[in-house]
């Protein structure tokens, strides 16, 4: 979405902009078809050193090509990005109001030192321009969406947020704040993505969704106002606000809702307070669950193993997992503690030395790379695909059939993808022992899928 919005600037600058989903067999492939001035990138922690080695293909392949990087891990970690790559420019932050003065500097019609949020090379002096302000999201364009063929919809309704959890980095990109878009112009966009785009479902993609009631609400009428309720929506946000908020759950439900998640995050209420700083209770999980089964959307919960702390023993991991499986659920997003650049849990296992690697692949939320204070990275691991294949057999055969089967009813999931969850179920129950070459397997599948995605 952020490299969308980039291309939707520049755009309506008047300048030619191609969008591609790049990997490192059509990079070379890509660059000669355009012979493109610049070049520009989005790198999060993860897919990070795949970045890098589109990096050095587009410089061997067009030397004079300038090539610039943004995101969350070329902002979060500038320095260490320009030295070790052949990136000649990193935009920190949002990068559509940078994107565009940098643009014009390369033209000639600003200097390079006046563009706000630029990191570069000057000789062997690394230069940080100054940081600007906060872009103005309504009055942005609609993302490029007809540059890519993406077979999913997504839409932003807000930028930042205004909690603080230890394992996010939210924060460290956008300060603070909380930004939502104007009522009539998120409207605008859905209008334009159901009657334009043909969209059925679409995702709301915000930092936190939940932020204001009174502002869901409005939407919500909007949508159902304007007709808009015909579409699928699914969102993310914290289960107390919907626990302070009865009412906001039945007009979502009218407004078209079919799924909703929920960063529950651990079943040990001092993980919550102590080690994650996630200011909800598990009774305001208990309080809210019921209403949500009754309504028949989907739920579903994020839910971390690992505390980064004393709460890292086999007792607290298994009593949180417990809490899990005694609440009702349609899926869950289950990963390893990652302490992540930026992060308030990063700069404490820093300061104590107990990140184990900074080999940035392996922080895919699925392998442990740090250590733990009372458990082996291994067992950590080892209790991690425990945990996967508890929450999946969760209310044996009868549990696994209605999930599914729920999961199609709100078409959440698809016949295929269901499929492929128990493929991959069945390889963490098979490889328990030895979970490295399930997270390989699982990795492998999903750049499959991006590159079959790129050759249409």
């Amino acid at each position: 979405m952020g490299l969308l919005y980039i291309a939707a600037v520049l755009d309506r600058a008047g300048h030619k902009v191609n969008v591609e989903l790049a990997t490192k067999d059509n990079i070379r492939q890509l660059v000669q078809k355009s012979s493109p001035e610049v070049v520009g990138f989005s790198a999060m922690t993860p897919n990070y050193p795949h970045t890098k080695e589109l990096i050095k293909a587009v410089r061997e392949e067009s030397p004079k090509t300038r090539i610039v990087l943004g995101g969350y891990h070329a902002t979060l970690r500038t320095e260490e990005v320009l030295k070790e790559t052949e990136t000649d420019f990193i935009i920190r932050g949002e990068g559509e109001n940078a994107m565009l003065q940098f643009v014009s500097a390369l033209n000639g019609r600003e200097k390079l030192s006046d563009v706000m949020n630029l990191s570069y090379r000057n000789g062997k002096e690394i230069v940080h321009n100054t940081t600007g302000g906060l872009v103005d999201i309504n009055a942005l364009p609609f993302p490029a969406r007809e540059k890519v063929d993406i077979p999913f919809a997504l839409i932003n309704e807000s930028r930042g947020c205004p909690f603080a959890c230890t394992f996010c980095c939210i924060r460290s990109f956008y300060g603070r704040t909380w930004r939502p878009r104007k009522v009539e112009n998120f409207i605008a966009e859905l209008a334009y993505m159901k009657e334009k785009l043909g969209y059925k479902r679409i995702y709301i993609q915000s930092d936190n969704f939940l932020v204001n009631p009174r502002r869901v609400e409005a939407l919500c009428k909007a949508i159902i106002e304007y007709g808009l309720d015909d579409v699928s929506y699914d969102s993310a946000g914290r289960i107390d606000v919907m626990a302070k908020n009865p009412r906001l759950l039945n007009l979502m439900v009218e407004a078209g809702w079919k799924s909703m998640n929920f960063g529950l995050e651990s079943g040990v209420q001092e993980i919550l307070d102590r080690s994650y700083n996630k200011r909800l209770t598990l009774e305001q999980a208990r309080k809210v669950v019921k209403k949500l089964q009754d309504t028949n959307i989907h739920i579903g919960w994020t839910f971390i193993i690992g505390s980064g702390d004393e709460y890292d023993t086999e007792a607290y991991i298994q009593k949180s997992v417990n809490f899990l499986l005694s609440i009702p659920y349609d899926g869950v997003g289950l990963t390893i503690l990652t302490p992540f650049p930026g992060t308030a849990l990063f700069h404490k296992l820093q300061r104590e030395n107990r990140i184990l690697t900074y080999d940035w692949k392996l922080y895919d939320t699925m392998h442990c790379v740090y250590k733990p204070k009372y458990l082996s990275p291994r067992r950590m691991e080892e209790l991690y695909a425990k945990a996967l294949w508890r929450v999946y057999k969760n209310g044996g055969p009868v549990g696994i059939i209605g999930r599914a089967l729920k999961a199609l009813r709100t078409d959440y999931l698809s016949p295929k993808d269901i499929l492929g969850l128990l493929q991959l179920s069945l390889r963490v129950y098979g490889k328990r022992k030895n979970i490295n070459e399930v997270f390989e397997f699982y990795a492998d599948r999903y750049y499959r899928k991006v590159e079959r995605l790129c050759k249409k």
